[in-house]
């Protein structure tokens, strides 16, 4: 009887363990598909990361820094309204150029072109371009990581991946910067200075911290402070939306996670602007899609889209003030951003090349006021930028970039290839 109860026991024990581990074994299946399904897809082990240390916080630095830090924050809106001015006043410009180098994420994987933040940015902004005369591009160089390729290599291609004579460089490697990022980030700065337009380099994160964008990074703040007069700046995507003011972290704890995959909604709205005028439920409710995966969907690349509108539509009507101050004065505005140079570095046609037939046509029959003389028909318009001068060797000593590569006096160029 013993050795019948024993065998029993031990046969109700190899049935429970074999219960447990079927059960197990159907948790990790069910977790499996429902993580393919985006249903318990978290951000790591918390929803999302807040910054310890923030280290251009005004909590953190003395009354003499925050003074210094405001004036980084002018140099960074001269250069923005320098940009715009110029834009509007050239006589030769055409086109007003942004120019996206990037990953997946720059490239709009996982979604429709149309739905790309590079396609609505420049259908929200194209009014505007064209009420002066201009078309606005926006320029979508992004490739996915997969073959081989990373910022530290697509960068020394600025100039071939994208117009090389863009007004704004937009740059966004989120995925692929572990460590020394700093590095590709400086060059592209550094080299975007020796472009025909001198353009700014903006930086998209597809993430971000709840309570700052970048901010926590040494290296990144350094590169802020040291390249603000020449525009450079970071926008996050997670952080604009926290800092909307909705309460994500008390809706991660009832177990909605707004940042998880192909989640509808971003707590402010549940498509977009275009969504809205969708008659097809299926597309209107995909338009809502904040992330498809680690790519942000239409909603999140609309929160993209939008910072980067209104901080350049701040720039254009910042500019429009101060260009008709001058005129309001029966002053030329082009005085104000423009000088007479007899050297080669004069306005640029649309495509970087000098056009001087065309450019003296417009100041013979136009401008006649900028001629000195008869005998200067061969001074040109130069933009005049309330910056420091361009050169190499005015330019700030390198933070993080190689000195033999970053400090030449023209940017590099090669042709991009994926690897089979």
């Amino acid at each position: 009887n013993d050795d019948k109860k024993n065998n029993n026991n031990k046969d109700k024990e190899d049935n429970n363990n074999d219960d447990k581990k079927n059960n197990k074994n159907d948790s990790k299946e069910n977790n499996k598909n429902d993580n393919k399904n985006g249903k318990n897809r978290k951000l790591g082990k918390t929803f999302v990361k807040r910054a310890k240390t923030i280290h251009n916080h005004p909590d953190n630095l003395t009354p003499e820094q925050i003074q210094q830090h405001k004036h980084y924050s002018k140099q960074r809106t001269t250069k923005l309204i320098t940009t715009m001015a110029q834009a509007l006043l050239n006589p030769l410009q055409d086109d007003f150029k942004i120019g996206t180098i990037g990953s997946s994420v720059a490239a709009g994987h996982d979604n429709c072109h149309y739905d790309s933040y590079e396609s609505q940015l420049q259908r929200t902004l194209s009014s505007i371009f064209q009420s002066a005369g201009m078309n606005l591009i926006v320029q979508n160089a992004g490739e996915g990581g997969g073959c081989g390729d990373t910022h530290e290599n697509q960068v020394f291609c600025i100039t071939h991946n994208v117009s090389p004579d863009v007004d704004i460089i937009h740059y966004s490697w989120t995925y692929f910067e572990h460590g020394g990022a700093e590095k590709a980030r400086e060059s592209l700065i550094r080299w975007g200075q020796q472009m025909p337009k001198r353009p700014m380099v903006h930086h998209l994160v597809a993430r971000g911290k709840a309570n700052t964008c970048e901010g926590d990074s040494k290296e990144n703040a350094m590169l802020d402070n040291t390249y603000a007069a020449y525009g450079y700046n970071a926008f996050c995507i997670q952080t604009g939306l926290y800092f909307g003011g909705h309460d994500y972290d008390k809706e991660q704890e009832e177990g909605i996670n707004r940042f998880g995959w192909q989640q509808v909604g971003d707590g402010y709205h549940n498509t977009t602007r275009y969504g809205e005028l969708e008659e097809d439920e299926e597309r209107r409710n995909g338009l809502g899609t904040v992330y498809r995966n680690w790519h942000p969907g239409p909603l999140g690349f609309q929160i993209a889209s939008d910072a980067f509108a209104y901080v350049y539509s701040m720039g254009v009507l910042m500019a429009l003030e101060l260009i008709e101050k001058d005129m309001d004065a029966g002053l030329d505005p082009r005085d104000r951003w423009f000088v007479k140079s007899t050297d080669d570095r004069g306005l640029l046609s649309t495509d970087g090349e000098y056009d001087e037939t065309e450019l003296m046509n417009f100041i013979e029959t136009e401008n006649k006021s900028l001629l000195h003389d008869s005998s200067s028909k061969q001074r040109r318009l130069e933009p005049k930028l309330s910056l420091p001068p361009q050169t190499v060797k005015d330019m700030p000593k390198p933070l993080f970039c190689n000195p033999l590569y970053c400090s030449i006096p023209h940017p590099p160029s090669c042709i991009n290839y994926e690897k089979p």
